[in-house]
């Protein structure tokens, strides 16, 4: 059954991407241009598949378009006009794509096939063929013959659906084809080192987000997830380098950065350096209760009890309800020491 589900939402994805398909067909039954034609000489390849996918009105409807009057006839009629012409002219992509349009997968699959065994290089085969796969639930597949179409655009788009249903590593195969055909992407970069941490593969992240960094070195944010994940690795040292290259783009300072430095020099026991940046990020933020508490271990840490108790009251009185906070509080009144760890 939920081979059937995926089968039935594989055809529906595919089904928004042949929304151009009625005008052309109809044109083939008029025989008034060929579909070569259509393709290569008028429009050009790419820019057909382009204007295809940025239809947005077939994006959120997926069906034919409201301004032609469908007859049921015209996708039987085509191919018998085309076979007419069949030793003249190549026709087997014609065929394909209008058996795709009659949802006769099998024929379409076989005729697309057959025309990139004659031209390998067919962008518009390629791309009905990765229609004929999605619409048959091989997605990897389909994902494939996209990608060999160039088809950019229409991957992001089925990366986006498959993650709306939850198919992750599917929606990632997809990420990966748009980053290999656009090495300037990074929208999908971003998503896809998002997913691989999802999916427990932090390396893989990291080398993404360095290559987001070479493409837009200025921009903060790849350094600070860089960081995050090079900390949670245990790879302090490295993190620290990466938070503080996120503080130099970053004029405004923000405090959550501010404390991921300080966090990162503490666990190097690094803790003037640690209680300097939890400063700088109270200055940033003065009523984050927990930075305070922060600062309070980090005084613990380096023999000062007075501070680490004055620390400590400051998080009670913004609000701080630690029953840990609030006994190392009395403790220090009592024996003016940090209690052990």
């Amino acid at each position: 059954m939920s081979a059937n589900r995926d089968k039935i939402a594989h055809t529906q994805t595919g089904s928004r991407f042949l929304g151009l398909l009625p005008l052309v067909v109809f044109l083939l039954v008029l025989r008034q241009i060929p579909w070569g034609s259509i393709a290569y000489r008028q429009v050009g390849t790419r820019a057909f598949l382009q204007t295809a996918f940025q239809n947005e009105s077939l994006a959120a409807n997926p069906r034919w378009p409201t301004f032609i009057e469908i007859d049921p006839e015209a996708l039987k009629t085509a191919p018998w006009y085309l076979r007419q012409i069949n030793g003249q002219l190549n026709t087997n992509r014609a065929l394909g794509v209008i058996a795709l349009a009659a949802n006769d997968l099998a024929e379409a699959q076989q005729r697309l096939l057959r025309q990139l065994e004659l031209a390998p290089h067919d962008v518009i085969a390629h791309f009905f063929l990765g229609e004929a796969y999605l619409r048959l639930g091989d997605t990897q597949t389909g994902i494939e013959q996209w990608e060999a179409a160039g088809a950019k655009a229409p991957l992001v788009r089925l990366a986006q659906d498959l993650l709306a249903r939850q198919a992750q590593a599917e929606a990632l195969a997809a990420l990966e084809a748009v980053m290999r055909l656009d090495a300037a992407d990074e929208d999908s970069r971003r998503l896809a080192a998002k997913l691989w941490l999802e999916q427990g593969h932090p390396e893989r992240a990291l080398a993404i987000y360095q290559e987001i960094i070479a493409l837009a070195p200025e921009r903060s944010t790849s350094y600070t997830s860089s960081g995050q994940i090079l900390f949670d690795a245990g790879q302090y040292e490295q993190a620290v380098i990466f938070f503080e290259q996120a503080l130099q783009r970053n004029p405004e300072r923000p405090r959550w950065i501010l404390e991921a430095v300080g966090r990162s020099y503490a666990a190097l026991n690094q803790w003037p350096e640690a209680i300097a940046a939890y400063e700088q990020a109270i200055d940033a933020e003065p009523t984050r209760h927990q930075v305070y508490v922060l600062i309070g271990e980090a005084q613990c840490q380096l023999g000062h009890p007075e501070e680490a108790r004055f620390y400590y009251e400051q998080a009670i009185a913004l609000g701080n309800q630690s029953k840990p906070v609030e006994q190392a509080v009395e403790y220090i009144a009592q024996h003016a020491d940090c209690p052990s760890r």
